[in-house]
């Protein structure tokens, strides 16, 4: 809303006044997932593997002592503006230096403190997570990149349609990825459904990246679709299960809410 993602969290809000139902996650739990370095917090304090990391608001504050042993580093925004927002080829840094510019780079145009966090060189996974009455359904694919990206940047994302592709289901078969899914959805405080981006090491340990609980809700191009669909899964299928969970969870929601005045609107 006017390029201010906090500024969405009224419309959680709006919605939970007026006691109207609505999928995904309440508005507290929109705020908390706003900044990286709260989720990651949230996923280190339940054991949930997340790259580490360090938090720069000042350019003064680069120590080399905390920032060296994260490189090679990912610096990007700690704010989630979503869909790669200021990710470009030189967000990957293998030098102090490269840090110090990337981070003034960050603050300045984007007025948000850095991220620096370190890079996982290894497959990158799409985790989508949906709940169904008492179980999580995880479904993960594997991104298969063009010659000319190694990671999704923002160009990958929004401009280059053969960027990458899903090269059918990824074989999960000891549970990894699907523990480590549900796991960052529980110490998240996710409700219906989320996607997770992960990146596995050369030793085979995945690590959750990044976690969109409020991600796009809709049929053919979004992973929440694309991925299960892998799986043989219907998109009808997870929406189905999405609409039940959020009834169920917006009467909870509804006796949690302190009556209200009267809302009255002018024209």
């Amino acid at each position: 809303m006017d390029g201010d993602t906090l500024k969405a969290k009224s419309t959680f809000e709006t919605l939970a006044t007026l006691r109207i139902p609505y999928t995904g996650i309440d508005a507290k739990t929109f705020v908390l997932n706003c900044y990286k370095d709260a989720f990651k917090e949230c996923l280190l304090e339940n054991h949930v593997s997340t790259p580490a990391y360090a938090i720069i608001d000042s350019l003064n504050n680069i120590d080399s002592e905390q920032i060296t042993p994260l490189l090679p580093a990912m610096v990007k925004l700690n704010t989630h503006m979503g869909g790669s927002i200021g990710m470009d080829e030189t967000a990957i840094c293998y030098t102090l230096e490269q840090v110090r510019t990337r981070c003034e780079t960050i603050m300045k145009t984007f007025k948000s403190k850095a991220l620096v966090e370190k890079y996982i060189k290894g497959k990158e996974l799409t985790g989508i997570a949906i709940q169904r009455d008492n179980d999580i359904d995880v479904f993960v694919g594997q991104k298969i990149f063009s010659a000319d990206y190694s990671f999704c940047s923002w160009k990958a994302v929004w401009i280059d349609e053969d960027s990458y592709a899903y090269n059918g289901p990824y074989d999960d078969s000891d549970g990894k990825i699907r523990e480590l899914c549900i796991g960052g959805f529980r110490a998240c405080g996710v409700t219906g459904y989320a996607k997770f981006d992960i990146l596995v090491d050369q030793d085979g340990t995945p690590y959750i990246v990044d976690i969109n609980p409020n991600c796009s809700l809709g049929q053919y191009d979004s992973a929440i679709d694309v991925v299960p669909s892998l799986f043989g899964r219907k998109f009808e299928v997870s929406l189905f299960a999405i609409i039940n969970t959020a009834l169920k969870v917006n009467k909870q929601r509804a006796l949690e809410v302190a009556p209200q005045k009267a809302l009255y609107f002018h024209t």
